[in-house]
Order: structure tokens, then C-alpha cells, then sequence
């Protein structure tokens, strides 16, 4: 397996994993406002999120050892989708919370699983210049999501940026639930690390 497509296969993943929250960043303060959340809401949002992909992040590294990364960053995308789509429904404020609580699961299972991916598919051979084009992808997400979600925010409306960051997980565990010829012809020791 060339080291070009191995790259262009991890690219979606990384720069993803960025984007989809990044865009939210110019537009969760207002969206904030419009639910009734206002700023301690808000805050809270963000505590519940991040404190349970902080607590979780153990296990989901163990369950990554277990049962692989590709699975894992599979079922991260997903339920991170899950939690960004049911906010663009506008539910009651509780639920809110129990949502974030849920994209922080996701996050959780998302983030080693992403590294194992990555470990167990970039060569030995090359590997800090890889590293260099994985982590540029993954700026190029944190940079360029505030003007999407500006953009779709302006034209679609309040909801549009959570649907647009639910739609690109989805996407993107499309890409990683596809067969690929990445998953075979390696070693039987990547093959566990990546979880084929």
C-alpha cells in the first residue's frame, strides 16, 4: 500500500474530527441565547461534554485494544453525530445536556481510536512527514469550520450548523465503514491494531 493513499485514506478522519465541532464555534453562543440556554447554560454544556469524553477516555482506550480502532472510530463518528443531530431538533434544555454528555461519549470513542488508526496504518518508513500531512488536514478542519458553520447559519438557518457537523460524521464513518483493500494485505499485527 502506497504511503499517498494511506494518507489520502486517513485524511477524511482528520480533518473531520476538527470541523465538525470547530464550526460551531462562531455560532454556539447565539444558538445558546435562542434555546434559552444563556451563558451558565452554556457553560454547562461544555462541562458536561468534555467532562464525560475526559472521564470515559480510559475505558474507550481499552475498548480500542479490544476491539480495535477502526470500530471505534466508527462508533465515535456515530454517536457523535447522534448528539450534533438531535440538538438541531431544539429540544427541551435537559435534554440539551444529556446530549452533550452524548457527543462526549462520542468524542471519547472517537479520539483513540483515530490514534490507533493512524498508528497501526502509517509505515515506520516516512512517518514524522506523515504526521505532518495528518495534523495539517486536522488544522485545516479547525480553521475553515467557523466560516462553514458562519455560512450555513446565515442561509439555513439555527439548526444548520449542528446538521451539517452530524452529516459530515456520518460521512465520514461512511468512508471508514467501506470494504478497502487498507484492510487487507497487512500485517496480521496492524491488522489487530486497526481492528480488521
Amino acid at each position: 500500500m502506497s504511503l499517498r493513499r494511506t494518507l489520502a485514506f486517513l485524511i477524511p478522519a482528520a480533518l473531520v474530527q476538527t470541523l465538525a465541532l470547530s464550526l460551531l464555534g462562531p455560532v454556539i453562543t447565539p444558538f445558546a441565547e435562542k434555546m434559552g440556554l444563556g451563558q451558565w447554560g452554556l457553560g454547562g454544556l461544555l462541562v458536561a461534554g468534555a467532562g464525560t469524553a475526559y472521564a470515559l477516555l480510559g475505558l474507550a482506550g481499552r475498548l480500542t485494544e479490544r476491539f480495535g480502532a477502526r470500530q471505534m472510530l466508527i462508533a465515535g463518528l456515530l454517536l457523535a453525530a447522534t448528539g450534533l443531530g438531535l440538538m438541531a431538533t431544539r429540544p427541551p434544555i435537559p435534554v440539551y445536556f444529556v446530549l452533550a454528555g452524548l457527543l462526549g461519549v462520542g468524542y471519547a470513542c472517537l479520539l483513540p481510536g483515530w490514534g490507533g488508526l493512524v498508528s497501526g496504518l502509517l509505515p515506520q518508513e516516512g512517518r514524522a512527514a506523515s504526521w505532518g500531512v495528518v495534523m495539517t488536514a486536522e488544522n485545516v478542519g479547525m480553521a475553515s469550520g467557523p466560516l462553514l458553520g458562519t455560512f450555513v447559519w446565515d442561509r439555513l438557518g439555527a439548526s444548520a450548523p449542528f446538521l451539517a457537523g452530524a452529516a459530515l460524521f456520518v460521512l465520514t464513518a461512511g468512508v471508514y465503514l467501506w470494504p478497502s483493500s487498507m484492510w487487507r494485505g497487512r500485517p496480521a499485527a496492524e491488522r489487530r491494531e486497526t481492528g480488521d
